[in-house]
């Protein structure tokens, strides 16, 4: 009995192990797949602009998915807006 219980506890923790090592693999997949989502998004946004006006709006708008605020800068004949 002694020997069954350490090969299952032997088979288990080979599991677990293979497991702990698909995860980070899975984790990155997903994150990159996100990422993909998330630069499709902007683009799309940036497509339905109507305007030139409309895009400075949309990129500000895209950036919320890489930073908690954000800003744009615009200048025209050497001035900041």
């Amino acid at each position: 009995m002694n020997e069954r219980f350490h090969d299952a506890l032997d088979r288990a923790l080979a599991d677990a192990r293979e497991r702990l090592e698909l995860e980070p693999r899975t984790l990155t997949h997903e994150l990159s797949d996100a990422a993909t989502t998330s630069r499709a998004a902007a683009a799309e946004s940036l497509d339905r602009a109507a305007s030139l006006a409309d895009v400075p709006g949309a990129l500000v708008d895209a950036s919320t998915a890489y930073a908690d605020r954000a800003g744009l800068f615009l200048i025209r004949e050497g001035r900041v807006r």
